[in-house]
């Protein structure tokens, strides 16, 4: 009897270890990768699980994965999962030294969700894509990934507590939050998206689908052309036209890399074709094409009728075209000699006057900004002369040398 009861007990253990194993495996590579010396360093592409196959890449980075009896894992590495059943849950596991520390969780970024500080992913996905970006000069050292799987017709085991409420909803492109209701509250996760400006409380990125502004709890400094990863919930609104993510619950934003990035050039008439794009054009202000008024960061300021030379965002606000410039620097007004020029009031925008001048012999000039003297030598030369008109006498006209810089509309 004694011996029926012990072959029962190994049958169960072994049909439970079956089980256990039909729902889990360990892909490890210490194990699996090619051994010895003419194999170190060769670049790693694809290992073979059970039910699982894992693809590596260089993704946004420059060295692809290398085999160092582990996946070596440089800055902007990919590993994707392709799974034959749906996974619920994923560890990956990695070696410790000196200059290939354990992964901040900041550190790698998912496709859909994020890895705890355990560096245990769960979920419910077939398909599912881990970015590395490890700090600089050093590298990850993976040594294994175990993957559990749902059992089939079941229910994914996360708790509503973990990692995120059920409640909320992840997003991984900006045209997917665009279609949002106003006011609904997710998460929009961006794994190479482009700053196209920061001016102070807004931050202007884009990935490959569309653009939006974010707007800050905090100062931020993030320049034109830095490519970042970033995580954000906040709720979604179109601001007069100008798709926007407000009332920020949390921000993780990590920079890659950079990038060199400008505006398209597009004709003052043809910007109705380019709504929520950042473009380059001129125009005059009018009833139909405006500068955005100073609601947003950059509080330029032009008027009707002047030419403006500006890169900014065109929005659409009624029959109103409106362009959002990024920061102050991206607008200019024009001025030209050979023609009728209308001026107003301006704030905060670049100054350009086309205006022939001829060396070594006075020029008259008129300026519809006020320079000091250090800004005229500056802008002319150290040895230029300023002088103002006093009087004609006769056949003379008299100026008089000034050190007090030019006022706006004064003859010189």
């Amino acid at each position: 009897m004694r011996k029926l009861y012990g072959k029962a007990i190994a049958l169960l253990l072994t049909c439970i270890c079956c089980t256990l194993t039909l729902h889990a495996e360990n892909i490890d590579l210490t194990k699996l990768l090619p051994k010895g010396k003419s194999n170190m360093g060769r670049s790693v592409t694809s290992i073979n699980g059970e039910h699982v196959l894992l693809v590596f890449s260089k993704g946004e980075g420059k060295t692809t994965p290398s085999n160092y009896g582990y996946v070596r894992l440089y800055n902007g590495n990919a590993m994707t999962l392709k799974a034959e059943k749906t996974i619920k849950k994923i560890t990956c596991h990695f070696l410790k030294s000196s200059k290939e520390p354990i992964p901040e969780k900041d550190e790698v970024n998912i496709t859909n969700g994020t890895l705890d500080k355990d560096n245990v992913w769960k979920g419910s996905a077939k398909e599912m894509s881990f970015y590395f970006y490890p700090p600089k000069g050093k590298t990850f050292a993976l040594e294994s990934v175990e993957v559990d799987y749902e059992e089939e017709g079941g229910q994914p085991d996360t708790k509503p507590d973990e990692n995120k409420p059920k409640t909320e909803e992840i997003i991984t492109d900006i045209v997917s939050f665009k279609k949002m209701e106003d006011n609904k509250v997710a998460t929009l996760s961006l794994n190479n998206a482009t700053v196209l400006g920061c001016n102070g409380m807004e931050l202007f990125v884009e990935d490959n689908t569309a653009l939006i502004r974010m707007l800050l709890t905090e100062s931020g400094s993030w320049q034109r052309g830095d490519v970042v990863s970033c995580e954000v919930r906040g709720a979604y609104e179109d601001n007069a036209g100008l798709p926007t993510i407000k009332r920020i619950e949390k921000m993780s934003i990590k920079k890659i890399s950079r990038k060199k990035i400008e505006a398209i050039y597009v004709a003052s008439e043809q910007l109705s074709t380019h709504i929520n794009k950042w473009v380059r054009t001129t125009f005059v202000p009018n009833k139909n094409v405006q500068l955005a008024n100073l609601s947003t960061g950059a509080k330029c300021q032009v008027y009707d009728g002047a030419e403006v030379e500006c890169e900014a965002i065109v929005a659409k606000q009624g029959s109103t075209l409106l362009l959002y410039p990024i920061t102050s620097q991206d607008v200019t007004i024009n001025f030209y000699d050979d023609k009728t020029n209308i001026y107003g009031d301006a704030q905060n925008v670049n100054i350009n006057i086309k205006h022939s001048l001829k060396q070594e012999v006075y020029n008259t000039l008129s300026l519809p900004v006020t320079l000091t003297d250090a800004e005229v030598k500056a802008v002319f030369g150290k040895t230029t002369i300023v002088a103002t008109f006093v009087e004609v006498k006769g056949e003379e006209v008299i100026f008089q040398h000034t050190y007090n810089g030019m006022l706006a509309g004064e003859a010189i």
